[in-house]
């Protein structure tokens, strides 16, 4: 997914200097809190490292990396909310 979006803005996903893949985001952040350089990540997954300012957000105009979400629910019978909820979420136009 981030390689895609770098690509089409003709960005060389190898040709950057990478350091290191971490497979989690909390393994990212505990990272990021010990070394000087960046990341991407979800926003709301730094939400409260960016309200007590132990990391900062970078604007980057014209820049967008698409993410597919999915539902998950408890197999078996839905209830009536999660009927609703759910139909409400595909009838939306993100």
């Amino acid at each position: 997914m981030i390689k895609d979006a770098l690509t089409k803005h003709n960005i060389d996903f190898e040709k950057l200097n990478t350091l290191i893949h971490l497979g989690s985001t909390e393994s990212i952040k505990n990272f990021l809190s010990d070394f000087d350089g960046l990341a991407i990540v979800s926003e709301k997954a730094v939400t409260t490292e960016l309200y007590l300012k132990t990391l900062v957000k970078l604007k980057v105009t014209g820049f967008t990396i698409p993410r597919k979400l999915r539902l998950a629910y408890k197999q078996g019978h839905k209830s009536r909310q999660v009927e609703l909820f759910e139909n409400f979420l595909f009838s939306y136009n993100f």
